[in-house]
């Protein structure tokens, strides 16, 4: 089971994360919205941030290729229902050891072109041997 985290001075825009069917090389990311004040509407993109946890802190996984690139696709998540995301990360950063990692995401609470809040959110989650 994984933890479920976001830094404590977010809004609350009623948005939890969980990570099923985790790999070395991907996951399911599940977003989960119920309730929170929102402004607008929850939405979020294609990118995404990996970090390991070693010696008690938290670092940036290396990623394979220097440079990359993000496609423009937009996500909504609605209230009451989970979005799932497929997410695949051999390309950017190979397979991953046994560890703990987190998965960061930016969120946006839109209200209308040019006008949003930003948020970041995490999901820990395991690789097992």
């Amino acid at each position: 089971e994984s933890v479920i985290n976001m830094d404590a001075d977010f809004p609350d825009w009623g948005l939890t994360l969980s990570a099923k069917d985790v790999t070395p090389v991907g996951m399911t990311l599940v977003c989960t919205k119920n309730g929170g004040n929102p402004t607008g509407e929850i939405m979020c993109g294609t990118d995404y941030n990996l970090l390991v946890s070693e010696d008690g802190a938290w670092k940036n996984v290396p990623t394979v290729p220097e440079e990359y690139g993000w496609d423009g696709l937009g996500y909504r998540i609605s209230d009451g229902k989970d979005m799932e995301l497929e997410i695949s990360w051999e390309w950017l950063y190979g397979k991953l050891p046994t560890g703990t990692y987190r998965l960061a995401k930016e969120f946006m609470d839109h209200r209308e072109p040019g006008d949003f809040d930003t948020a970041m959110y995490w999901v820990e989650f395991e690789i097992e041997k």
